[in-house]
Formats: C-alpha cells, sequence, structure tokens
C-alpha cells in the first residue's frame, strides 16, 4: 500500500538534487581569487555553518519521512501476506475498523475546550472537527500497530541526524547569572517583545533550577525588525543593569509586555527599585543602542533568524522548546565532559 508522495516533497527533493548536482567545490579548493587574496570554500562553509546545518536538517527531515513511508508500507505488506490478505483489508481490519467517528458528546467537548482559537468559536464546524478527531485517532492507532509490526519483524531505521555545528559564540557575557566556571553555558538571544521569548524563560528557570551550579545563563540581545518597541526595552535593560539590577528588570519586562512604550519603562524602572531620574538620563541619552546594534549584528553571523535562539556550549536550541530539549543537549554535554577528564 504504497501512497503517492506529495508534490511538495517531490519538489524538494529535486531542488536538492539540482543543488547538489552544482555544488561547490571541496573545502580545500579555492572558490574566489584577487591578486594573491583567495577564498577558500572551507572559510565559505565556516561562515554559513548554521545556514548549512538547517539545509541538512531539512534534507534528513525528507530523507526520514520518505524512509519511514517506505518501513510502515513494507511491515503492512509483510504482514498483510503473513494473513493471506491484502495491505488495504489489513489496514480496515487493524486501524479504520477501530477508528470509530467521536461521539457528539466528545465533538461538543472538544469546542469547548478550544473555541477560543475555532473561527465563530466552533459554530457550523461539528462535521469538520469530528473528522479531525476521527483522523486524529487512525494517526494514534496506525502508530501504535506499527511499533507492535516493527517489534515483530525486527524493523530498525538507521538513517543518522546530521551532527550539529559546536558554533564559536564570541561577545559579552556580563548579563549573566551562574558561575562562570560552571561547565554548561547557555547563550540566549531574544527579544522582550517576543511571546515566545517570555514563554521560553520559564522553561530556562526550571532547567537551571535541576541543574543548579552546572550551568551559567548569558542574555543577549536580538530584537526583531517586527517588534519596534524591543530595541528601546532591551537598552533599558541595559541602563538597569548599570543599576545591578539587570535580571530584576529583565523579568519585569517579560511579565508587563503593554509596558514596553517610553513611559512604561520608567514605571517597571520605579517597581523593581531604580533611581529612576539616573535610568531616564541613560535611556535618553541612546547610549545603549549600540550595544544592542552588535549583539543583534553578531546574532546574525550566527545565522539567528528568530527567537529565541539559544547556544549551549556551542550547540544550538531554536524556539521555545520544552525542558527536555535543553537536558537532551546538557546531558550529553556533562557525559562528554567527563568522559574527557577520565
Amino acid at each position: 500500500m504504497i501512497r503517492p508522495m506529495p508534490k511538495a516533497l517531490s519538489a524538494l527533493l529535486t531542488g536538492v538534487f539540482m543543488m547538489t548536482l552544482f555544488s561547490l567545490p571541496v573545502s580545500a579548493a579555492p572558490v574566489a581569487k584577487i591578486g594573491s587574496w583567495t577564498l577558500q570554500m572551507g572559510d565559505v562553509d565556516k561562515a554559513l555553518e548554521s545556514k548549512i546545518h538547517k539545509i541538512k536538517t531539512n534534507l534528513y527531515r525528507l530523507r526520514m519521512e520518505y524512509v519511514r513511508e517506505q518501513v510502515r508500507d513494507h511491515l503492512m505488506e509483510k504482514e498483510a501476506k503473513a494473513q493471506g490478505i491484502s495491505s488495504k483489508e489489513l489496514w480496515k481490519k487493524e486501524i479504520e475498523a477501530k477508528a470509530n467517528a467521536p461521539t457528539d458528546e466528545q465533538v461538543k467537548a472538544f469546542i469547548d475546550q478550544n473555541k477560543a482559537n475555532l473561527p465563530n468559536e466552533g459554530k457550523g464546524m461539528e462535521g469538520r472537527i469530528s473528522d479531525f478527531m476521527r483522523s486524529q485517532k487512525t494517526q494514534i492507532l496506525e502508530g501504535q500497530y506499527l511499533i507492535i509490526l516493527a517489534k515483530k519483524y525486527d524493523a530498525e531505521i538507521l538513517l543518522e541526524k546530521p551532527t550539529p555545528p559546536r558554533m564559536n559564540v564570541t561577545g559579552p557575557t556580563d548579563l549573566s547569572k551562574g558561575d562562570a566556571s560552571a561547565p554548561i553555558t547557555i547563550i540566549e538571544f531574544s527579544d522582550f517583545e517576543c511571546r515566545f521569548c517570555k514563554k521560553a524563560t520559564q522553561v530556562v528557570d526550571v532547567v537551571m533550577k535541576h541543574y543548579g551550579p552546572k550551568t551559567r545563563l548569558v542574555y543577549r540581545h536580538f530584537p526583531m525588525s517586527f517588534h519596534k518597541q524591543a530595541p528601546k526595552a532591551s537598552e533599558a535593560s541595559l541602563c538597569a543593569a548599570d543599576q545591578k539590577k539587570f535580571w530584576e528588570y529583565h523579568d519585569a519586562l517579560f511579565d508587563n509586555p503593554k509596558k514596553l512604550h517610553r513611559k512604561g519603562l520608567t514605571e517597571l524602572a520605579k517597581e523593581v527599585g531604580l533611581n529612576v531620574e539616573t535610568f531616564d538620563t541613560c535611556l535618553d541619552s541612546g547610549n545603549k543602542a549600540a550595544r544592542v546594534k552588535q549583539d543583534l549584528a553578531d546574532g546574525k553571523k550566527l545565522g539567528i533568524t528568530g527567537t529565541p535562539t539559544f547556544f549551549i556550549n556551542g550547540l544550538q536550541l531554536v524556539g521555545a522548546v520544552p525542558p527536555q530539549e535543553f537536558r537532551r543537549i546538557i546531558d550529553a554535554e556533562l557525559e562528554r565532559l567527563e568522559g574527557s577528564t577520565k
């Protein structure tokens, strides 16, 4: 039971093939020359390391999608043959027949729980929501059945995920908390007007508490171009840092997203116990703008395109991800560091 490859997937694979076909020379070869100056492919790859990794990761995802489709179809065909029926009949028997349509009560409960995110609060969408819920149940049943078949036929996916590059993140580290000698340094590029960054602060707090003295957090500024109040908020946080209250002001900014306007920044300064006159003089001078711009430039050189973006001992982690994503990297780093000292 082989499903046709989606057009989008086919197009992307074609693009990847053409990119590979017309690839640039190996890293040792020069790619440009002016007089005695030459530019090596290795230098290009180093400068674009983060972006190249994103391309490799996207290629891995495309390949994995195709691999999983092939494994799924092969397992279904193998089991169908063992039962003396077709793959289509096996699908109907083990998955489709068990994916009953949700009851009216279940559909109503779903709408009640999600009405804030549904058009017109879900009114008139009962049929579409019922189909969606059944589709979700079908996917769950398929996944559970394929796990059973994978164990029965000793199936294994061997495709390896690309190893992320360890980036050399240079720049100021004064906006930090935790022991400077901690084995794990988390460098966060963030934006005070970004709601995902607000969510990420809660996750980082959990991670820092879990690892205690083993972790150190460094804050860097990356105000996105479409967040008009973010640059001034970053400057304000630096003015607060002059009075040794960066983290208090940092928390106040994220807790009060409606106070990122100029008057609100001063109000927050007063709330966290800053000398307001000194704060206002600092903020209105514009002296902190250069620091914010430098952080932004450094982030762009690292290939950052969105916030929040973290570098855990140089390993990039993007987005407001759950704590386990941090722990996966940190645990591996601690194991690596422990092994290197033996």
